[in-house]
Parts: structure tokens; sequence; C-alpha cells
């Protein structure tokens, strides 16, 4: 009997268990079965196993959706087109087999002596805040390029960090906050506002003083630093999504402040139950904060009651990384209370948590594929099933570790202190050297954006370097 004589919800529940190469074998039989298998809704079904997201493939356009092999050898007007999950069912496993083989195209883009101590990245754009108080703004749709120079306001100062998202652009420096709006897609950006945490609370809004004193500004502010060198010791934490910034400054008795934006006007002041806010996330619009020192805690703003509730709680001096299904904790620098990571699912947090002890301090830690933990002790990587709570791989690196950082499917970035590769951790075979003897300031940890198309990287002879795997 025909396979595909069978009635289509019969032929749905046998074709939906096929194989990726079962179903590959069927579209060789004939032009008939083919056919058959070129249906969306067989490869959409793929495509959600293998968390394939149609709109990766949609922003990007330059990328040549591969033949189907099957068609190779016939006449391409003989055969019809491939379905649109199946195209970018095709276009993933491309997009996979340049990443495993290092097959990519390299630009360096240079505008400044000076060298880059932080950039971030929306995908779209990339700012880079600079030793010389500069901000530079690039675009990475298709060929890079320079789009525009910013002067932040303070010009003896590094910019120590910077942050964007959508139309929003935020500069730290010392503890200035420098918020820019754009209307034209990165094209010129406008300061907006600026908010001071090392003046004290009355002189946290400044604005007005900036456009009061104009060109005096920066000569005032400097004089006012010098007045209270106290503030400057303390340190600050901010974080923002598509309407609202948070700040919080470890001298406030875990005071969260937060901002709407662009209006940027003080709408709510939350009084965190420990003095000391240790980090502050935005994923969307969900809002985590790490606080607590002995004793870590992760909170969640509940939208309902605009109130933090107590989501986990750690022993130790731990940071976590919330991921889309896991919550994992890890030990910080000079923690000696359990060394070990925790993993949460996060659809059950009450679950007991998977975990796995650290023999060293000296670690570092990604989440790849949604469920494996890849982690580092001196030289030596480990990966972790957490589904299955067992280590499937162990490989060693000749070198100290100094990062890794999970990239696009099987392949993780490693950062040894001077060189950085490309390593694939299910074979623990090294796949390309990406840059030799790196030169930078600040920490190099804010020096690489890492997307399923690109790395964005600095530090090598004062450039920005991008890595195209499209």
């Amino acid at each position: 009997m025909d396979l595909f004589c069978l009635p289509v919800e019969i032929l749905e529940k046998i074709v939906i268990e096929f194989s990726v190469n079962d179903l590959l074998a069927c579209t060789k039989v004939c032009k008939r079965w083919r056919s058959y298998i070129n249906q969306n809704f067989i490869w959409k079904q793929k495509c959600l196993l293998y968390r394939y997201d149609y709109h990766l493939m949609e922003r990007a356009k330059s990328q040549k959706l591969i033949e189907d092999e099957d068609s190779a050898d016939e006449d391409e007007n003989s055969l019809e087109p491939l379905c649109y999950w199946r195209q970018v069912f095709n276009w993933y496993r491309n997009l996979d087999g340049k990443w495993i083989n290092g097959d990519f195209i390299n630009y360096k883009l240079s505008e400044t002596n000076s060298p880059v101590y932080c950039l971030h990245s929306d995908d779209e754009v990339i700012a880079t805040g600079h030793e010389d108080a500069s901000i530079h703004i690039w675009c990475v749709k298709g060929v890079p390029c320079h789009r525009n120079r910013l002067r932040a306001l303070l010009s003896d100062y590094p910019i120590l960090s910077i942050r964007m998202r959508k139309n929003v652009l935020i500069a730290l420096q010392k503890k200035l906050l420098q918020i820019y709006h754009t209307k034209d897609n990165g094209i010129t950006f406008k300061l907006v506002d600026a908010k001071s945490f090392e003046l004290g609370a009355d002189n946290m809004e400044q604005w007005e003083r900036i456009n009061r004193l104009a060109t005096k500004y920066e000569s005032w502010y400097k004089e006012c630093l010098r007045m209270n060198e106290i503030y400057s010791t303390k340190s600050l934490v901010y974080n923002f999504n598509y309407s609202t910034l948070y700040v919080s400054t470890t001298e406030n008795d875990g005071i969260l402040w937060s901002w709407s934006i662009p209006e940027n006007e003080l709408f709510t002041c939350h009084k965190i139950f420990d003095e000391n806010i240790r980090s502050i996330d935005c994923i969307e619009d969900l809002v985590y904060l790490t606080v607590g020192n002995d004793i870590t805690y992760l909170l969640y703003l509940d939208k309902i009651t605009d109130r933090f509730e107590i989501m986990l709680t750690v022993p130790g001096n731990k940071r976590f990384m919330i991921e889309e299904k896991l919550i994992v904790a890890i030990p910080s620098v000079g923690d000696n209370c359990m060394k070990r990571i925790w993993v949460w699912d996060k659809l059950d947090l009450f679950k007991r948590p998977k975990t796995r002890d650290i023999l060293n301090a000296h670690h570092s830690i990604t989440v790849a594929l949604h469920k494996y933990i890849v982690y580092s002790e001196n030289g030596q990587v480990k990966v972790w099933n957490t589904e299955q709570d067992i280590v499937i791989s162990s490989f060693t690196i000749s070198h100290t570790i100094g990062f890794i950082r999970s990239c696009f499917s099987t392949v993780i970035f490693v950062f040894d202190n001077y060189n950085s590769y490309l390593w694939n951790w299910k074979t623990g075979i090294k796949i390309c050297r990406l840059g030799y003897n790196l030169e930078w300031i600040g920490d190099y940890r804010n020096l690489v954006h890492i997307n399923p198309t690109l790395i964005i990287s600095a530090g090598a002879n004062k450039q920005l370097e991008i890595f195209n795997f499209l």
C-alpha cells in the first residue's frame, strides 16, 4: 500500500515521527514522494523541534538558501519550489555548517585611534564606547559601516558601559548616566537626559543644569566630583527594557529607582529588603534583581502588585544566568560557600535543582542549546546535559581560559586572555582562531557580542572586528 494514499490525518501522525534523514530519503524515491514530503506542516514540526525561528531568516535577507539535495542533478523547472518551512530548515542547516567549519567573512572597522572600552549591539546597530569619551555608532546590516560619532559629557573619562535597545542608547561615565534617543534608526542620536549617582541625592537629575550651563557644565561637574569624593567609591548597576530604566547604587540601602523612557520621569522608587543590589536583568518586559551577600536572592517584579518578590534563594555569593528554559546560579569571585553550579527548570522552580560541584575557583560557564551547561575549570571544558544529569563531553584546552560564550549550534567562543578561538563542544575540536595577541582596555567580556549570525569583538589593534557567518 502506498504510504501517501492514507488519509491526511493518519499520514500526519506517521510522517511527524520520521527523522530528517528519513524525510530526505523519501524525497529521493520519486517526484511524487518529493511533492508529498514538501509540506509546511512536516517541516514546521522539524523547525519547532530544533527551535529554528523563521524570524532570524527573515532578518538575514542576504543569506542564500541552499539547494535541495535531491534537485541538484535534475532540471530545476521540473521540480516544485521548496515549501516555506523547508526553506527555513535548510537555511538553518546551512548556517550550522558555516559555524562548524569556521566559514565567515571578516570585517575590520576603524574610525578612531582610541581603544574600544565597551560595546553593545541590538543586532542591527553597534554602539562602541571609547577611552577618549567618544561613542561610535556602526551599522551591521549588510556590509558594516560607520554611521555616527557622539561626544560624551565628560572629556577626560572613558565610557565605562554602554547599552542600547531599539531607539534608546545609555552610556556611563564615572557614575553619570547619559541617555540618548534616535528617531532615524541610529543615523543621529540626541542627548535627552542625564542622571548622576555620585554627587548626592539632591544632584541626581542633571538635565536642567546641562541646558543652563551649556559648555560650562563639564567644569562644574568635575569640581563637584572633587568636593564629593566619597560617592565615587560606590558601585552602580543599571539596565533598561523598552519602557523603563532601572538604576541602583550600593549606598542607598536597597533603593531601586525607575524612570519611564523616553519621558525619563521618576515614577517608582522600590525599597528592596537587602541593601546590596548586585545586578539588574531585563528580559523583554520582565525584570529580575540579584541581591545579597552571604545569601543570594533572585527577585522578580510582579506586574500586578508592582513589588519585587523572592523567586530563588541560594547560599553564598552567587550570580544568576536567566535563560529561556533554565535558571543557573554560579559562584561569584571570592565565594567560598558551596562551590557548585545550581540549575533550575524555569517552568518548575519547586522541582529540586540539579547541581554539579566546581573544583577550581577560576571558572567560566555558558548555556548551549537550552539544556547543556558548558563550563571550564583551568584548561578543561566539560559539557553537562542537565536533562539526563550527566557529563557528555570533556576536553582540554592547552591555555588558561578567561571566559567562554555559547555561539550557535555546538560552537563556543573561547578567550584565553590573549587569543580568541571557536571550538566545537560536541566533538572537542578547535575550529579556528579568531584573534591573536589581543590588546584591550577594561574587561574583555564587555568587548564581545555574539548572536546566531555574527561575532563582534574589539581589542585587535584598536579595531572593531566582525565575523559574519551569513
